[in-house]
């Protein structure tokens, strides 16, 4: 499937250490062997519990805030039943808090919550939630999330302080960046040329690649402009867009307005993680984008991506992983 594997990778890793894993997520690609409800399927040992639930990326942010409380209010009887010893959360969304802390009550477990995106601080910012009362309501939520974890996980520094920022104690804070699975990324170059002979288009130069989502705080309609840039000055260069988001409509007609869509620079939509390998392979430097000083602190799958990989990364931002990039 699309998007990040982190869930995964650690879960199988668990299941490999002995322990009994559950994973209660939501179904959203509509490949689904029911129309809607509950199944069960068993992934690599890993007990995986799915809702289906009606969600995109490119969905108003107010219908995506409704898909993440059906979730909630659906997930929590099942997240109770299931009795774990230790309770796990990752967020975002914020709300897979409410599951969470109702099943660390309810079994007198400790919860760990792990925060990837700081919520509701990154909606705010970009001016996705506006309304007082609901970034009041998201602000208790985040607090009652921590103050009710027994640690809480953060993906970087930054993201530590502003969950410390909230009065949260230092020390139950733990830093575990992102990571990627080297041996799935590290591939022959056999794959990459493979990609290229079916792309034919983007084999003609230097290939500039971006994997991810491409929403508001990605800022890609900036790769389009650097893209009508380059041509001028070196049109064999080719730049590729992989991804969806609620701006992919936006970064097309700007690479469209642009005049470079289908000449140096090209869209496709998002794919199944197996088969990224083969594009990061396929290309010459990977690229890592964000359109907000917040997101400066986040920790992004697609730059360790390209780490595994073990291509070039070109950023436009400061931060921690700017430092990473400067120190080593």
């Amino acid at each position: 499937m699309p998007g990040g594997t982190r869930s995964y990778e650690m879960g199988r890793r668990m299941v490999a250490a002995g322990h009994e894993v559950h994973v209660v997520t939501s179904r959203t690609d509509g490949a689904a062997p029911v129309k809607k409800g509950w199944y069960h399927t068993i992934e690599d040992g890993i007990h995986v519990h799915w809702l289906v639930n009606d969600y995109s990326n490119s969905m108003p942010f107010w219908r995506r805030t409704l898909a993440f409380i059906r979730f909630a209010f659906l997930a929590t009887p099942r997240a109770v039943r299931l009795r774990g010893d230790v309770i796990f959360a990752t967020s975002t969304p914020l709300t897979v808090a409410i599951p969470a802390l109702w099943a660390a009550w309810r079994n007198g477990a400790p919860m760990v919550f792990e925060v990837r995106d700081l919520w509701p601080d990154g909606p705010i910012r970009v001016g996705a939630l506006k309304n007082p009362i609901s970034i009041a309501i998201a602000q208790w939520l985040e607090r009652r999330a921590y103050f009710g974890a027994a640690r809480v996980v953060a993906l970087s520094p930054g993201m530590k302080e502003g969950i410390v920022a909230t009065g949260y104690p230092p020390d139950k804070v733990t830093v575990i960046p992102n990571c990627s699975d080297v041996a799935l990324l590290r591939v022959p170059a056999s794959l990459g040329h493979r990609f290229l002979t079916d792309h034919e288009y983007l084999a003609s130069g230097p290939l500039v690649s971006y994997v991810g989502t491409v929403g508001q705080a990605n800022g890609i309609h900036y790769l389009a402009e650097i893209a009508s840039e380059l041509w001028t000055l070196d049109p064999s260069v080719r730049f590729l867009v992989v991804g969806d988001g609620k701006e992919v409509e936006h970064v097309r007609q700007r690479a469209l307005a642009l005049g470079v869509l289908g000449k140096n620079f090209w869209m496709l939509p998002p794919v199944p993680k197996c088969e990224v390998p083969a594009i990061l392979s396929a290309s010459t430097v990977c690229v890592s984008l964000v359109n907000a000083p917040h997101m400066h602190r986040n920790s992004a799958n697609k730059t360790f991506d390209a780490f595994a990989a073990g291509k070039p990364l070109v950023i436009n931002h400061g931060g921690w992983m700017a430092e990473i990039l400067e120190e080593t």
